[in-house]
């Protein structure tokens, strides 16, 4: 095989397997939510960790040239994954980790539900505490 097919090839594998890192990231925005600025942050470091990898990659074979055959065969890769093989790793993914997911909100509404009495509690005793301060703060204005 010529070096150029080696390299196409290489190329559709980092499509492939990026579309894939994605997916991953897909599936956790999925299963936990995530405001806009955790969006945001993941995303800029997806495209950091791509664009390293690329980087690396055509520096490696072609000392930092572009060739458009290995573009095309990244997206390529890309394309494939996204038609092919996404569809179900996101369905099955769903499959496994929303049960995972579920259980996880249930215990955390359990320990919010247990701690919120000992926790009005303590609101209660601080606000009596607060009341105190204030009147013997007043006091002490007076008498001064």
């Amino acid at each position: 095989m010529s070096p150029e097919t080696v390299f196409l090839l290489h190329s559709l594998k980092y499509g492939f397997g990026l579309a894939f890192l994605y997916d991953i990231l897909r599936l956790l925005r999925l299963t936990i939510r995530h405001g806009s600025l955790m969006i945001s942050l993941e995303d800029i470091g997806f495209w950091a960790y791509t664009a390293i990898k690329v980087f690396v990659m055509m520096q490696e074979a072609y000392n930092g040239s572009i060739r458009w055959f290995s573009v095309l065969g990244g997206l390529a890769g890309i394309l494939l994954y996204c038609k092919i093989f996404s569809p179900v790793f996101i369905r099955c993914g769903m499959k496994v980790l929303k049960p995972v997911t579920e259980r996880i909100g249930k215990a955390r509404k359990k320990i919010h539900s247990a701690c919120k009495v000992p926790a009005m509690k303590i609101r209660q005793k601080a606000g009596g505490l607060k009341k105190r301060l204030t009147r013997l703060k007043k006091l002490l204005k007076m008498t001064l």
